[in-house]
């Protein structure tokens, strides 16, 4: 006779998603000790829809969460946030900005550098129940001040540095960070700063990330720079140096930097999310590998507002439910070189969870150049559990 598995929380009733497994189906998942304990089908032809012994599990689970009507997904991942908070300008709290957002691991995408980095572990990584992880800026300070870019003075840009602390922390950084705009990499010779992140990054087997909102650079010089996991947000922006043709095709340098690997991060936030841009593009075929918010205190009020939105206007925009779920769950987990911990809900691992429900109605919101589209339907995060630990969430900022 076989021993009835322990259940401390059963989450019942809802439709697990979860694209690592190839599993869309309905059905019940239980946790124990912290972690998945199982995933179990619902036969919808019983009036209870489980096995007796699921059943008899879940009459003794300490906690049980009705999911019906409702999405159970990994634990997302926001691949592109800005959590230093009271050290750069654009830090927001990670706790009350990701998890109570219904994110249980986030990436902080260059707030730190490598004189900074030590600080950011110490005060914000290790103290948050948020699971963080980090992009490394190559600028030695990294993002701290709204006066002056990170690589405005040439004397940021130490590659030595950023190498020690990139190898010396690999359980936390997983790349390296280079923003080639005009307010934040200022440096005479910009293209030096690219090579050398990317010789950085290169030597610390690590990927690169490059922000390309109003670059410096040429696109098409970024992207021949890039290879296989080097990482290419605000991919959707509308401002100079985009990835559209002025006749609205894809750039063909574009086409090919995604034939060699190269990924596209959405990061939303101020001033990277172009309704049109993104729709002409998804329409050719170019979408993205990640959904993220890149979000921060000059967003979180507007228009980002968290990666739940981001995710409710990817799907307003066309894109298919189950690729949006795998760009904020095992797709991240992979880019991190993480997708054997987090990402999915496979037996065994540690249960990071997230529990959404898809509202139908009326909202009004837009993008980041100030294009008010009507969306018809709104993801929103009812439940996320950490580590094994469930907290059920505060409203939407969309249903106050």
């Amino acid at each position: 006779m076989t021993a009835t598995l322990a259940t401390d929380l059963a989450i019942t009733g809802g439709r697990v998603i979860d694209p690592a497994s190839a599993v869309d189906a309905a059905a019940d998942v239980m946790v124990h000790d912290g972690r998945l304990a199982e995933v179990v089908p619902r036969d919808a032809s019983r009036d209870r829809a489980t096995s007796g012994d699921v059943a008899a599990r879940m009459a003794t689970a300490s906690q049980v969460i009705d999911a019906t009507g409702m999405l159970v997904l990994p634990g997302l991942i926001d691949f592109h946030v800005h959590v230093f908070e009271g050290v750069s300008h654009y830090g927001i709290d990670a706790d009350t900005y990701c998890l109570q957002r219904g994110v249980t691991n986030a990436v902080d995408a260059g707030s730190a550098g490598a004189q900074t980095f030590a600080g950011f572990k110490r005060f914000i990584m290790d103290s948050a129940a948020t699971g963080l992880h980090a992009y490394l800026n190559i600028s030695t300070t990294g993002m701290l001040a709204p006066e002056a870019g990170e690589l405005e003075d040439p004397r940021f840009l130490v590659a030595d540095k950023a190498l020690a602390v990139a190898t010396a922390h690999p359980d936390e950084i997983v790349g390296i960070k280079l923003r080639v705009g005009t307010r934040n990499a200022g440096h005479p010779d910009t293209r030096l700063a690219l090579a050398t992140a990317k010789s950085v990054a290169s030597e610390a087997g690590l990927p690169l990330m490059v922000h390309i909102t109003n670059a410096t650079l040429p696109l098409a010089d970024i992207m021949a720079t890039l290879g296989y996991g080097d990482v290419v947000t605000h991919c959707y922006h509308g401002k100079r140096g985009g990835i559209l043709t002025p006749e609205d095709e894809v750039e063909h340098f574009v086409l090919d930097a995604l034939d060699r690997g190269v990924l596209l991060d959405v990061g939303h936030g101020r001033s990277a999310l172009n309704y049109h841009v993104a729709r002409t593009a998804m329409a050719a075929g170019v979408t993205p590998h990640h959904v993220s918010s890149d979000l921060h205190v000059y967003n979180a009020d507007g228009p980002a507002y968290d990666l739940v939105t981001t995710m409710s206007k990817m799907l307003h925009l066309g894109m298919d439910l189950a690729d949006i779920v795998a760009s904020v769950t095992h797709r991240p987990a992979k880019a991190m070189q993480r997708d054997e911990v987090i990402g999915s809900l496979q037996v065994g691992r540690e249960a990071d969870v997230t529990i959404v429900e898809i509202l139908e109605g009326a909202w009004d919101l837009e993008d980041s150049e100030g294009e008010v589209e009507r969306l018809e339907h709104l993801i929103v995060p009812r439940w996320v559990v950490r580590q094994g630990r469930a907290m059920p969430l505060a409203a939407s900022v969309h249903e106050l």
